[in-house]
C-alpha cells in the first residue's frame, strides 16, 4: 500500500516536471524539402525556421475548426508501417494531428523518452494514449477523450 502511494507520488512529480520543462522550451518551426512541417528545439543547419510563440503541447488552445475535438499527437519514424497507417487514417477522416519524428528531431525524441515511449507509433489523444495503431482501438480512445 505504501509502496503504491510512493510510486503514485513519484509519477505525479514526474508529470509536473515534464509539464514545466515542456512549457519552458523554445520551439522552432520549419519545412523540409518535401514541404513537411516540423517542430523542434533547433532548426537543422540547412533549413530556415521561425520561433513559435507558444510551445507545442497538449495544453495548446484548440483552433475554432477543432473546437471540442481532442488534440492528436503522434510520435513516428519514417520507416514505420503502422505510423503510415495511422496518418492515412487521420487524413482520410480529416483529423488534424501533430507529428513528431523521433529519429529526425532531438526534441521529439526527448519528449518520447519522457512519456516512456517504447516502439512506434505512440499516439496521444487528449489525455488518452495508444501504443501502436489499430483503427478500433484508436476510435475507442478518441471517443473517451472527447
Amino acid at each position: 500500500m505504501i509502496v503504491s502511494r510512493i510510486i503514485q507520488a513519484l509519477f505525479i512529480l514526474f508529470v509536473c516536471a515534464l509539464a514545466w520543462q515542456t512549457a519552458s522550451a523554445q520551439i522552432y518551426k520549419w519545412k523540409d524539402a518535401d514541404g513537411k512541417t516540423h517542430f523542434g528545439e533547433r532548426v537543422p543547419v540547412n533549413q530556415k525556421g521561425n520561433k513559435v510563440k507558444a510551445p507545442v503541447s497538449s495544453e495548446a488552445t484548440p483552433s475554432p475548426a477543432n473546437a471540442g475535438k481532442p488534440e492528436i499527437v503522434i510520435y513516428t519514424t519514417s520507416w514505420c508501417g503502422y505510423c503510415k497507417k495511422a496518418k492515412a487514417y487521420f487524413a482520410a477522416n480529416k483529423m488534424a494531428y501533430k507529428e513528431y519524428d523521433i529519429e529526425k528531431d532531438r526534441f521529439a525524441k526527448r519528449q518520447y523518452d519522457r512519456i516512456g515511449g517504447i516502439g512506434v507509433p505512440v499516439i496521444l489523444i487528449g489525455d488518452q494514449r495508444l501504443n501502436g495503431f489499430s483503427q478500433g482501438n484508436f476510435e475507442r480512445l478518441y471517443k473517451l477523450a472527447k
